[in-house]
């Protein structure tokens, strides 16, 4: 096991929080030189305590959502789980692969992009393993909370959130040169712009204009590290937890928000869990004594604690698969509904300035033309032809902004059509 002395856990801490800064920041909050900043970093990566830099994207943003899904082996050998572990590695919708002991063997997360493409999915891992797994149960993500890790300073700081996930965000638009630069902050955070520039044939600018607007759009969460924490002695734990008394929830929340050792807090669609919450820990017995803690602080506010740990990583990439052509049945409507309320702007102005005009006109007549007040013969009234050019003129764009919105509303109604008819994703996914 590496030892790692305070230096080496704050220089850890800042690449977990931000992967992207510069050595000169790092070394500055750190108190060393820059140079010594990355000599240690890369003696970090040559013990493989670091694997890779990476960026956490936000899948909902970009039409994917998250199912994890857990197995128990039946009857395999090492040669038939290497196997299975090899299909699963390979699937390229899957992001999350890896060993856990407890109750279950097997924990598979999957992106959904396409309903479609994950029922089959589904039907193709029972046809080939359905005697050599077990499926156990799938849950969906609805909302995530990632803490910093505090437990690597000394005194712990102040637990924050560095990131927050929850199931709804807007839905965010990318093309193929998107995708290629989340392509490649994937493989390196650290790698600079000149570089990604040269290697998707574009400029400097344009990378750091579309990564910024990643930023904004939070497409792009948080640029961190992959670190192998078996090598540092530590281990992931995942506690559940059912509530007898639910009014006690946020108060359960808020007391474990103070532990250094708290890194998520995940919430799924799953009526068997109320509170899900991960850690790492040194072993099983800094676990019990959580557990204990958590029973004295709570007396008679839980039913029931599950839990296990992550023996094996074998696969965590935070990149999608492809650009959904068809997005998540759930927001297809988005671009109807920006377009939608643009036209309705559009509409209420051109009926504002429709009016205006009249009254206007209207007014110059009234001007142009007094009543008669004797018997004096007055010049037949002036007419300003403007008038009705101009009210013709708006009552066309009236008309045309008018039938655009019924055609963008029978293209919402249209695009919701077919998830309507054919859900296959429901169909797919067995909700506990």
């Amino acid at each position: 096991m590496f030892h790692l002395d305070v230096k080496d856990r704050k220089i850890l801490y800042q690449l977990l929080l931000d992967s992207r800064q510069s050595l000169k920041s790092i070394g500055k909050k750190v108190g060393i030189s820059k140079e010594l900043v990355s000599y240690r970093i890369r003696r970090l990566i040559k013990n493989n305590i670091i694997n890779n830099y990476w960026a956490c994207i936000n899948f909902e943003t970009l039409g994917y959502s998250i199912i994890m899904t857990h197995y128990k082996f039946i009857n395999v050998n090492p040669t038939l789980k290497e196997e299975i572990l090899n299909y699963f590695i390979q699937k390229k919708n899957t992001f999350y692969v890896s060993l856990v002991e407890g109750t279950n063997d097997l924990q598979v997360d999957f992106l959904l992009g396409k309903p479609n493409e994950f029922e089959a999915l589904m039907d193709e891992i029972r046809e080939k393993y359905h005697q050599y797994l077990a499926f156990q149960s799938s849950k969906f993500y609805i909302r995530a909370e990632f803490y910093n890790y505090s437990f690597l300073l000394d005194p712990p700081v102040k637990k924050i959130n560095t990131l927050m996930w929850r199931w709804g965000y807007p839905l965010a638009q990318i093309d193929d040169l998107d995708f290629k630069i989340l392509r490649e902050l994937a493989k390196d955070t650290r790698v600079p712009t000149k570089t990604i520039a040269k290697n998707i044939n574009t400029t400097p600018s344009t990378v750091g204009y579309r990564i910024k607007k990643f930023e904004k759009q939070q497409i792009i969460g948080q640029y961190t590290v992959n670190v192998d924490w078996s090598k540092i002695g530590y281990r992931w734990f995942h506690l559940q937890i059912s509530l007898r008394d639910y009014s006690k929830k946020k108060q359960i929340v808020s007391y474990l928000r103070t532990n250094p050792y708290l890194i998520r807090r995940l919430k799924f669609l799953d009526l068997g869990m109320d509170l899900h919450f991960t850690f790492l820990l040194h072993n099983m017995e800094h676990l019990r004594s959580i557990i204990e803690d958590i029973s004295t602080q709570f007396t008679n506010s839980i039913n029931d604690y599950v839990y296990y740990s992550t023996f094996k990583i074998y696969k965590y990439s935070m990149m999608i698969p492809e650009i959904l052509k068809v997005k998540n049945p759930l927001n297809k409507g988005q671009w109807t509904y920006r377009v939608h309320c643009i036209l309705s702007i559009s509409l209420f102005l051109v009926r504002t300035m429709k009016a205006m005009m009249i009254i206007i006109a209207d007014n110059i007549n009234k001007l142009l033309n007094p009543k008669r007040t004797s018997n004096v013969p007055v010049a037949e009234p002036i007419m300003i032809p403007p008038k009705l050019t101009i009210e013709q003129m708006i009552s066309c764009w009236d008309a045309l902004i008018f039938g655009l919105m019924i055609s963008i509303t029978i293209a919402q109604f249209a695009a919701m059509t077919p998830f309507i008819k054919n859900n296959t994703m429901l169909k797919a996914i067995k909700i506990r």
